[in-house]
């Protein structure tokens, strides 16, 4: 049984603990040059910003409720869900896969013209998401025709959104697992 620690960010299986993503993949980020008040903001408005648009595929948004700071983040999500029409299965499902012994909590998994597993980013782009969308592809045993996304949603009311098609990210991401895992061995 797969549980998570929201405050600690940790997830278990049965009981012990195992990687996340995020763990997983941060040799991937530096943010050292980055003022950490700057990216304790960044982090909360990515957090109050991923509620709303889960509020929001669930319908059960009070509009009132948005604040002035992410508003235009959310005028983008509305104008992506208006012109792609996602069918959503998975909003903010955890997963764990058991071949590999890890967790992670993707966004958005459903049908967008075919299967579709997308990841709702306020933050630059990255090729690193590809990685990350590979290990929530396999974690959540999706088809392997899924398309992987990264939906960029701006504070202007505008969106990007990108398909990651690398297929190395998933070799690259078994590579990241297994030196996390030396090092937790060896630490």
């Amino acid at each position: 049984m797969l549980t998570f620690d929201e405050a600690a960010h940790a997830y278990r299986w049965n009981g012990l603990l195992v990687p996340s993503v995020t763990q997983i993949l941060r040799p991937l980020y530096d943010f050292s040059a980055i003022h950490p008040a700057v990216l304790e903001n960044k982090r909360q408005i990515g957090t109050a910003v991923h509620l709303t648009c889960e509020l929001i595929d669930q319908g059960t948004l009070d509009a009132a409720s948005i604040s002035p700071e992410i508003a235009g983040y959310v005028v983008a999500y509305r104008e992506f869900l208006q012109a792609k029409r996602p069918e959503w299965a998975m909003v903010e499902a955890r997963h764990y896969n058991p071949s590999f012994q890890y967790a992670g909590t993707l966004d958005r998994a459903g049908d967008m013209d075919g299967p579709a597993l997308l990841d709702v980013k306020t933050g630059p782009e990255s090729a690193a998401i590809g990685v990350q969308l590979a290990a929530y592809q396999k974690a959540a045993n999706l088809p392997p025709n899924t398309r992987r996304y990264s939906l960029h949603l701006r504070a202007d009311g505008t969106y990007r959104l990108i398909e990651h098609t690398d297929r190395n990210d998933w070799p690259l991401f078994l590579s990241l697992l297994n030196l996390h895992n030396w090092k937790v061995k060896h630490a």
